[in-house]
């Protein structure tokens, strides 16, 4: 939502990159699932670069040019949340969790 999509996956993305290794799940997974999300926050952004620029240069208003993103941002992001949705309770897991509560017993 702050409209940078590199700054999101080069700090958030890489927390939740460790985060879902302790948690099991495969890096391109987790990694398709980072960058759509941080792709989708700056095309829907006001605050984007990429999003202001593009209204400006098109001489259209950031809100109508935002609202128009939406027709095209949202299937697939509806498209993209379901097929992470459906991974992540078919695909297993092997989680590392237990091994590192069990290692101070």
């Amino acid at each position: 939502m702050i409209g940078s999509s590199w700054t999101t996956i080069g700090t958030i993305g890489v927390a939740m990159i460790s985060a879902g290794h302790v948690l099991g799940f495969h890096s391109g997974w987790l990694a398709g699932a980072i960058i759509s999300g941080a792709y989708f926050g700056d095309k829907v952004s006001p605050l984007s670069d990429t999003t202001n620029l593009a209204s400006s240069i098109a001489g259209a208003r950031l809100y109508d040019h935002v609202k128009y993103m939406l027709v095209t941002n949202i299937p697939a992001i509806i498209i993209t949340a379901a097929i992470f949705t459906i991974a992540g309770f078919t695909i297993h897991a092997n989680s590392n969790i237990d091994v590192l509560h069990n290692c101070g017993n």
